[in-house]
């Protein structure tokens, strides 16, 4: 809706820029507290251990956003081109690389690397609305034209290849960020454990269902579903599986036979 402000002798800066700036500062000050929290009953120094990887990982999370929206747009573009990011490749990215990090940058924690990805997760949702608040400011990741009061108009954008043409188009960035509000709360006050896989569910089945409102290019489909539904559907069996799997090995769990099958006194 406003790509851009004018702040004069400093030129033009686009308020998805900004907006995301916001995002991060305000995620890394969330991870700070958490991990400060942690140290109290650490015997570790948590904020030296996460930040150097966190950092790496917003790098890796961006290579992955690249190469995502590279991939699923080849046949269109007809090469592998760097012309776009995706938020499923930067999440997936970001994760990888911070595995990696963990696993071949050695030092002391309390925490596993789900434990960890726990702590990060609300904190990265924060993030992540911000991110979409941005995408609205900008005009991008727009839904279908629509006639409903739902609807607003979006200025065209010729410089990005943006043309509405005077049509309203559904505000799915704000459905986004309104539903990423929710999953805040949820995470926040009503599934405090297993935050992530509690998230691995919440967010794609978010995500699946803007999807059918978005009108800006996809990528290619499969089966009518846009590759971002495609990776919800993938996402979300993650969760399934290790709830499944937590479930199977508490009814596997010896049984509890005191009082039974006790010796005989001798009489």
């Amino acid at each position: 809706m406003f790509p851009e402000i004018d702040l004069g002798i400093f030129g033009k800066v686009r308020l998805m820029t900004i907006v995301v700036v916001i995002g991060t500062v305000l995620m890394v000050i969330l991870v700070r507290q958490a991990a400060k929290r942690a140290e109290k009953s650490s015997p570790f120094k948590e904020r030296a251990y996460i930040f150097p990887k966190l950092y790496i990982s917003f790098f890796g999370g961006y290579l992955g956003a690249l190469i995502y929206d590279a991939l699923f747009h080849t046949a269109e573009r007809e090469a592998f081109e760097f012309q776009g990011i995706a938020f499923y490749g930067g999440l997936i990215g970001g994760i990888v690389t911070l595995y990696l990090t963990m696993r071949f940058m050695p030092a002391y924690t309390s925490f596993t690397f789900l434990g960890w990805l726990d702590m990060l997760t609300v904190p990265f949702v924060v993030f992540h609305f911000f991110g979409r608040i941005g995408c609205f400011l900008s005009g991008c990741c727009y839904g279908r034209v629509t006639d409903s009061v739902f609807g607003l108009h979006f200025p065209d954008q010729p410089e990005y290849g943006l043309f509405h043409n005077g049509e309203k188009v559904f505000p799915t960035q704000l459905y986004e960020a309104l539903g990423l509000l929710i999953i805040i709360v949820l995470l926040k006050w009503v599934f405090r454990k297993h935050r992530l896989m509690n998230y691995l569910i919440l967010y794609p089945t978010l995500r699946f269902f803007v999807e059918f409102l978005r009108g800006d290019n996809r990528g290619g489909y499969i089966l009518s579903l846009s590759p971002a539904q495609i990776t919800s559907l993938i996402l979300i069996m993650i969760p399934i599986v290790y709830y499944v799997i937590k479930w199977k090995g508490k009814r596997k769990k010896p049984s509890d036979f005191r009082g039974r099958c006790q010796p005989q006194a001798d009489g």
